[in-house]
């Protein structure tokens, strides 16, 4: 009787531990994706502005902006928590189709997105690195997302109940097209909860807008609520950059930010990196599509290649499935060996 080789138990044993460690540690399963949006109206006015038919008078829209963000289950007192996701904002319909045939690709970058944390009955802002989407196509509804983070937070020591994250609100930074809009300067606020700028190109050649936008009408915009537990035993601690509630850097009404730029980034012109990473005709999806910002908009899974990711529980069930697998298959050769040492 002729035996299998048993050289192939460790491979099987090994491809399940490698599964089972595939899963990653208990915070990043313990994280959620958790969502908000409001209604914005956007001042915007692109460059040479000043010298055209519609000098002094900017366009205002009304922009969804969509925040989504990966948070813990909950935090303990002291515990730092980093924050990472994407950003999108929806533009108007009759802006799109202003645009059609004209201008068919945008890319938008900010220096003074945030968040609003708030605990123990206490608001603060929380400054986001710079947000800078891929160059990608107008497509159909107009949105362009990029991804967005934050350096971590530090929860007070004395923290309880819920921390609570929420969408950029007015008062924040002050507004770069109040002087410029002469015309219709009086219908924006002095101070605004974000400003950007954007970039869009097509036949009709290359602009680029400054933004300045504010709620519409206030709101909350809660991103999530994250219950504050006192064991102490809510994910791990991480390193870096960081702020605390109740100490963030950044305030209402300063017009500052404490947004850093990307490492490698020209900030005189920090469409340049798109731009050449565009050159060769490849362009970020629409909406309707996959962009670079949609890989970081979930941890549930671990990413094979492009557009292909496992879900962390079939992970664990290949692993389970491996090792007793292994384990059958050794008890299955213990009584074969029997089988043949009766012979």
């Amino acid at each position: 009787m002729k035996l299998a080789p048993v050289r192939s138990l460790p491979a099987l044993t090994a491809l399940g531990l490698a599964a089972m460690f595939a899963v990653g540690p208990s915070s990043d399963a313990e994280a959620r994706t958790a969502t908000a949006q409001a209604a914005y109206e956007c001042a915007a006015m692109f460059d040479g502005q000043e010298n055209t038919q519609v000098a002094g008078e900017a366009g205002i829209w009304t922009v969804t902006a969509s925040m989504q963000l990966q948070v813990p289950e909950s935090v303990a007192p002291g515990q730092r928590v980093p924050l990472n996701g994407v950003l999108a904002l929806q533009m108007p319909e009759d802006l799109r189709q202003s645009m059609e045939g004209f201008l068919d690709t945008v890319e938008a970058y900010s220096d003074t997105a945030s968040v609003t944390l708030g605990v123990n009955g206490g608001t603060d802002i929380h400054n986001a690195d710079r947000w800078q989407t891929p160059r990608q196509k107008v497509g159909n509804p107009f949105v362009v997302k990029g991804a967005i983070g934050f350096p971590s937070f530090t929860v007070p020591s004395n923290a309880s109940g819920v921390v609570k994250i929420g969408l950029p609100q007015n008062n924040v930074v002050k507004n770069p097209l109040k002087a410029r809009a002469t015309k219709n300067g009086n219908q924006m606020p002095d101070i605004v909860a974000f400003t950007g700028r954007a970039q869009a190109s097509g036949a009709m050649g290359t602009y680029s807008y400054d933004l300045a936008c504010w709620l519409k009408q206030p709101t909350a915009g809660i991103i999530a609520q994250i219950p504050v537990s006192a064991s102490g035993s809510s994910g791990s601690s991480t390193s870096g950059t960081s702020g605390s509630v109740g100490g963030t850097s950044g305030s209402a009404g300063s017009g500052t930010s404490s947004s850093s730029t990307a490492a490698g980034s020209n900030p005189d012109d920090p469409f340049a990196a798109a731009a050449a990473a565009a050159e060769d005709g490849t362009l970020a999806e629409g909406e309707d599509g996959t962009t670079a910002a949609d890989a970081q908009s979930t941890a549930t899974g671990v990413a094979l290649g492009q557009g292909v990711k496992v879900p962390l529980w079939l992970l664990a069930t290949v692993g389970v499935i491996a090792i007793i697998g292994s384990i059958a298959y050794l008890a299955l050769t213990r009584f074969r060996l029997g089988l043949m040492l009766k012979d």
